[in-house]
Parts: structure tokens; C-alpha cells; sequence
């Protein structure tokens, strides 16, 4: 029994070649199962930060509409106008 094929725990090479390649397709399951646990995660927080832009915008909606934000407005329009005129010259 000299042969130069080196000897494998399974017997036949045909087995341990299937062996291996049932371990390298759960090798790659584990890796795609991590990588949806991690997109998940990822579209979880993705959802807090729009909830907070949303209520962000709704904010700033309203100091558009408020009568502060008008009269500050109209004060100081004719300012910036003046401020322009004169970096102009």
C-alpha cells in the first residue's frame, strides 16, 4: 500500500471533497446569516434617523409660519439688501 495520494480521514476523496464543500457552503450561510443580522440593524437605525428628520422638518415648518419669523424677516431684509450693495463696492 504505497500510494502517493495522501491518505484522508474519510476514505473515499470523493467524500472528503464533498465534506469540504458542505463546510465551505454553511461557512458562507453563517457569513450571509451575519450579513442580514447587520442590514437589519443598519434599516432599524435608518428608521429612528427619519422619525427625526421628520420631526425636524415639522419644527422648522413651523417657525416658517410663525409671525416672528415674518416680521424678523421683514426687518432685516432691507439689511442684507444694504449689506450686499455694499460689499459690491
Amino acid at each position: 500500500m504505497c500510494s502517493d495520494e495522501p491518505l484522508t480521514p474519510f476514505g473515499d476523496d470523493g467524500e472528503y471533497q464533498v465534506l469540504l464543500r458542505q463546510m465551505a457552503l454553511v461557512d458562507r450561510v453563517i457569513g450571509l446569516e451575519a450579513e442580514v443580522a447587520r442590514l437589519e440593524a443598519a434599516a432599524r437605525e435608518s428608521g429612528g434617523a427619519r422619525a427625526e428628520i421628520e420631526r425636524l422638518e415639522t419644527a422648522l415648518a413651523a417657525v416658517y409660519a410663525s409671525r416672528t419669523w415674518w416680521v424678523g424677516r421683514a426687518f432685516l431684509g432691507p439689511v442684507r439688501v444694504a449689506r450686499l450693495l455694499k460689499g459690491r463696492s
